[in-house]
């Protein structure tokens, strides 16, 4: 069995965390998908094991996914849209991070220029 494989089910759940921060802010990423990621894996720095990374492209939005042997991850994907609530500022990516199953998820936001 491969990385991406051992890891499918833990991916999917940080997948539709994304999925469901982006929603709360009108935005569908119903394409952010475990089957068009691209896989690679590299060594943990601190721990010395194998992390899996991911990779998305979905038109011009970029997402990316690192899972960590000791459970720990980390996605964010690109939105790009203004905020609806606070017009000086854009929603450049929704990201997940924590350990499965307490993820938090958060916009990422950016002041606009004046």
């Amino acid at each position: 069995m491969s990385l991406a494989e051992a890891r499918r089910a833990q991916g999917e759940a940080v997948l539709a965390a994304l999925r469901a921060e982006a929603a709360k802010w009108g935005v569908d990423l119903g394409g952010l998908s475990w089957e068009i990621a691209r896989f690679d894996s590299q060594r943990d720095p601190s721990s010395g094991e194998e992390a899996l990374l991911a990779r998305w492209s979905l038109g011009d939005r970029r997402g990316q996914m690192t899972l960590r042997a000791d459970g720990h991850v980390f996605a964010e994907c690109d939105l790009l849209v203004d905020h609806p609530k606070k017009p000086a500022f854009w929603i450049e990516a929704v990201t997940a991070w924590g350990v499965l199953p307490l993820l938090k998820s958060e916009p990422r936001l950016v002041e606009k220029p004046t």
